[in-house]
Parts: structure tokens; C-alpha cells; sequence
């Protein structure tokens, strides 16, 4: 089913805004959800089945990795499913665990397999164009989440090894892991040592990271500051999130724990590994923000939000510290990319049907 309809956005600017004390004046800016993806087409065939990432090409083509399906898929830009690349597999452009595709140089996709430890490039005509091993020296260390930037610049987030499942009363220590900066082929450049990486239990502090043309930023949740670095791998400062710590709800929990699930394909196993997750006691506090996310412009965007909240709030604040904009956007979403102008994300319909929509922000930065 595709809807295009119309919403509030809130935009909310810095005013008077020293580092520690940020205050807001409150301006209502229209927005509008401009195109609507769903996962099953009007006369029911299968779209996609079960979207992990996605960007938008300069053409405005949108490009999804369907984790389910093992597949990239090309839309137009009026939502049109126009080609998919790739299928279950372990040869050249097929995948045995799509988990996360970003644009990592103009029109050029980049799409990781987290379960064969390879990326496979992708032009903008849906040919591919080579595949590697990533990373390519890591050295023994399982890679857990990555990001880059339209110039090809790479950070690579290791898993922790010896990670344990939470203790019967749910406590579970922040591991730690190698954090990297890396090339376009997988090569590391720079190590930033290790950081803390994530918790093993629902809701727990999972670390973020997210890289410009310049800038690599990181947080580890473990208070609501960001940590900016230069592409040497320097430390820079610490940038205040200013969101208060607060107790999650059981939807909260259930919410994390069915994204949690959803690598499950059979319904059976997914609903079996839910029951043992909900047996874990809820953390006393939600992580203070969750993911992060730079624009073409270099401007870095923080999900002040979490999964189960009744809206999505993106915060974007300069290399200070200081808040430029607020979005608040009325559903629940997993946002994949913010543009200049635009949010993609996905969405789930009451009944799970799947979307991926585009949501255009009427402002100028």
C-alpha cells in the first residue's frame, strides 16, 4: 500500500546557545512524506521483505539492502522497483547476511555481508563492480558495525571477542573492541584503540559511530556525550547530546527485542529466541540517545529518540556542541540516511508490513 501524505515536522533552533545550556524557540515547519515503499506491491507481489539500510543516489533513485531477501534493490525515484542485484550465496554478488549498504563515494554503494566478511560495490546501473574482504587486516577480530562518508573514508568497529550473555538478574558489562578508520578497500589506516562497543542484553548500550569529510564521531552511550575525532584518530572533545537519563517502558523492551529478532526468518525460531530475551530483567536506564548520522554537509545528527517512543527526534549539533536543529518526525522509525533536505527510514504498518519512505525536510540549513 503507498500513501503519500502530509506532517508536522518541529523545528526547533538554538537559541542563546552555550555549551550545557540549550534552549529552543519552537517554530512549526511543514514537512511531507514524499515517497512511500512498501514491502508488498499492489497486486501482492513481494517488494522486499525486510530493509537494514538504504540511501538515496543523486538521480533520486533509493537503494535498499533487503537483509531477508539477500538482495540490493533499486527503486526510481517514484518508488518503482527498477532492479535487484544479488541473491542467497556465497559468489561474486551474491550475500549470506546483507546487513548495512551506505553510499561510500558519489553514486557508488557499498554493501556489507556480515556473515562472509565482504563488501561488494555497486554502481549506480546496478553492476558490480569488485568485492573485498573487510577488513582486510583486522586480525582475527569479527567486524560488529561500520560507517563512511561520500569521500570514502571507512570506520570499522570490531566485535568483542569472549562476549557473555547477561547475568539472571540482567546486568551485563559494556565490552570493548578495536575501533579503526580505514580506505575504500578495506585497508586500516589509523587505530583509535578500543572503546566500550556494547552490552549483550535488549535495550543495552550499543555504540554508534558515524564519519565526514572530516570528522569521525562515536558514542558509546555510556553518558550523553558524543566524542569527535579527527581522521588522524585524535580525540578532539566530547560534544553534550543534553538529554536527561530516563527509565524504558515495556514497550520500550518489546521494541528493541523485535528488532532484535527480525534476522529471524522463520517465525518459529523468532518467536522462540523473543520469550528468552523478554526473560532478561530490563535495564534501570535506556541508552541516552541512540544512532548517529552525518549529512552531505558534514552537520552530525543524533537520534535523541528510542525504538517504542510515539515519535522519532533527530538532533543536529555543530562541531561545539550547539543544537542547529530539532526534527521531530509523529512515527516510529529506524532511520537509514538524512540528506540536505530529506530523512529515509523505515517503518513497520500495524500487522508488520514493512515500508521505506523518504521524508522531506522544508528548510533550508
Amino acid at each position: 500500500m503507498r500513501r503519500l501524505w502530509t506532517s508536522c515536522i518541529v523545528l526547533a533552533v538554538a537559541a542563546g546557545c552555550d555549551r550545557g545550556a540549550v534552549g529552543f524557540a519552537q517554530a512549526p515547519v511543514e514537512a511531507t512524506r514524499v515517497l512511500d515503499i512498501a514491502g508488498t506491491g499492489v497486486n501482492g507481489e513481494l517488494v522486499f521483505e525486510h530493509a537494514v539500510a538504504g540511501t538515496r543516489l543523486s538521480d533520486g533513485s533509493i537503494v535498499i539492502a533487503d537483509g531477508l531477501g539477500a538482495t540490493v534493490r533499486f527503486f526510481d525515484a517514484s518508488g518503482k522497483l527498477k532492479l535487484s542485484v544479488g541473491r542467497q550465496g556465497e559468489g561474486p554478488g551474491e550475500f549470506e547476511g546483507l546487513a548495512w549498504l551506505g553510499q561510500c563515494g558519489r553514486d557508488s554503494v557499498f554493501a556489507w555481508d556480515r556473515m562472509l566478511y565482504r563488501i561488494t560495490v555497486i554502481d549506480a546501473a546496478g553492476e558490480v563492480v569488485r568485492m573485498y574482504r573487510v577488513p582486510a587486516d583486522f586480525q582475527g577480530w569479527r567486524l560488529a558495525t561500520l560507517s563512511c562518508s561520500r569521500t570514502g573514508i571507512f570506520a570499522f568497529l570490531a566485535f568483542p571477542q569472549g562476549m557473555r550473555p547477561p547475568s539472571p538478574t540482567g546486568e551485563s558489562p559494556h565490552f570493548k573492541a578495536p575501533l579503526s578508520l580505514a580506505d575504500a578497500t578495506g585497508k586500516l589506516t589509523h587505530s583509535l584503540g578500543e572503546v566500550a562497543v556494547a552490552e549483550s542484553r535488549p535495550l543495552g548500550k550499543a555504540t554508534s559511530i558515524a564519519v565526514s569529510a572530516d570528522r569521525l564521531y562515536v558514542g558509546t552511550k555510556d553518558s550523553a556525550f558524543v566524542d569527535m575525532y579527527d581522521l588522524d584518530g585524535q580525540r578532539i572533545r566530547s560534544l553534550p547530546v543534553q538529554v536527561p537519563l530516563r527509565a524504558p517502558t515495556m514497550r520500550h523492551y518489546e521494541r528493541a527485542i523485535d528488532r532484535q529478532v527480525a534476522w529471524l526468518a522463520v517465525v518459529e525460531e523468532r518467536e522462540q529466541m523473543r520469550q528468552v530475551l523478554l526473560d532478561i530483567p530490563m535495564p534501570e536506564y535506556a541508552p541516552p540517545y541512540g544512532m548517529l548520522f552525518t549529512d552531505p554537509g558534514g552537520i552530525l545528527w543524533i537520534e535523541t529518540s528510542i525504538l517504542g517512543d510515539p515519535m522519532t527526534t533527530l538532533r543536529a549539533i555543530d562541531t561545539d556542541g550547539h543544537v542547529i536543529v530539532e526534527v521531530i518526525l509523529p512515527p516510529e522509525l529506524r532511520v537509514f540516511e538524512v540528506g540536505r533536505d530529506y530523512i529515509l527510514a523505515t517503518f513497520e504498518e500495524e500487522g508488520g508490513e514493512p515500508h521505506v519512505a523518504m521524508y522531506r525536510m522544508n528548510q533550508s540549513r
